[in-house]
């Protein structure tokens, strides 16, 4: 007799008895192995989220602000909104979500802690979505690993600590895919809703959304296109989206067309050598260790299309790197901060 058992947090398991006189017992077994993990599961996601939390606060107001933080402590200065919208589109680099956001806040004071405090709080928030889009995508066994790996990550950890609008770009950055994903999957109107929220979220927050969103886009069209489904709920939320985005058109714009920003710092005319090439790649850390990932990865997504798991393969085949340009923080011996230029790569999951 073939027997299935379902538990929470956990997956179906099948398992078949010819014996009739074990059958109960093995059954009863196997149910109460299962509700144990089930019993200890939401404990053990709880642990990882607040280790993220306590990783992200200590220390938190330990460092003094450096030169981006310090514009950001800007917006404490303004009285009103519309004054704050002003000031925000008078900066080509400033998005609003971030500085909303502060300014909300600022009855609590501008101390380096209540600053940070925000980042801090939706850096364990990405903990705890990545955790949702590992379980989502291969199981609560993944999930949970996937949350431990991103509460501990250091650099998750540095940018959950610094007052600019990084840590919410993870944020939304991971919850954009997650919904599109249950979007592509399920069809339901709270995932095309979830998905609408964030991506404009995302929008407003880093003008790097614009690769997560068109990511996403890429996703949800290959998705309706081969399932033949959620067609309308795709264009209606493809159309709200750009209408949310119509304000800040012309923000973009001037991004775009300013000569030290976006589209302005690539040269038409210049051909790239395989020295600058390499160079480049160094830079990004794509060398070593990191190409064998990367190669390890493309054979995993491979072997998941050969199983059929052609969504899932789909969504991590599209997902974005978030790339960040950000002063080098080495501290000089008279406290200044080093003018030097890294790039640190946030994978979304």
């Amino acid at each position: 007799m073939l027997y299935r058992v379902t538990v929470p947090h956990s997956r179906s398991v099948e398992f078949e008895s010819e014996d009739s006189t074990s059958e109960h017992v093995l059954l009863g077994m196997r149910v109460r192995s299962l509700k144990a993990t089930a019993l200890w599961h939401p404990v053990l996601v709880a642990v990882v989220i607040i280790i993220g939390l306590l990783l992200r606060l200590y220390h938190l107001g330990g460092r003094s602000l450096w030169l981006d933080e310090a514009i950001s402590a800007e917006v404490l200065r303004i009285r009103g909104l519309p004054d704050l919208i002003a000031w925000v589109q008078a900066d080509v680099d400033q998005m609003p979500v971030f500085s909303v956001i502060t300014w909300l806040l600022r009855g609590f004071g501008g101390s380096e802690t209540m600053l940070r405090l925000p980042p801090a709080i939706a850096g364990t928030l990405t903990v705890l979505v990545v955790y949702l889009i590992g379980r989502q995508l291969f199981g609560s066994r993944a999930g949970l690993i996937a949350g431990g790996l991103m509460a501990i990550m250091p650099f998750g950890i540095w940018y959950s600590q610094e007052a600019r609008p990084y840590a919410f770009l993870m944020l939304f950055t991971t919850c954009e895919m997650l919904f599109a994903y249950r979007a592509a999957k399920y069809g339901r109107i709270s995932d095309w809703t979830g998905l609408v929220v964030f991506t404009i979220l995302n929008l407003y927050t880093h003008y790097m959304s614009l690769a997560v969103t068109l990511a996403a886009g890429v996703f949800i069209a290959s998705s309706v296109i081969v399932q033949r489904r959620h067609r309308v709920r795709a264009m209606l939320s493809g159309a709200v989206i750009v209408v949310a985005y119509i304000p800040w058109f012309g923000s973009l714009l001037a991004f775009l067309q300013s000569p030290d920003k976006g589209f302005g710092r690539i040269s038409g005319t210049h051909t790239a050598s395989a020295a600058e090439v390499g160079t480049f790649l160094a830079a990004y850390d794509f060398t070593g260790s990191i190409l064998l990932l990367l190669g390890i990865g493309a054979f995993a997504l491979a072997a998941y299309a050969w199983r059929g798991r052609l969504l899932e393969v789909g969504l991590l085949g599209v997902v974005p790197k978030e790339v960040v340009d950000t002063p080098d923080r080495r501290v000089t011996s008279q406290g200044g901060m080093g003018s030097d230029e890294v790039v640190a790569v946030q994978p979304c999951v």
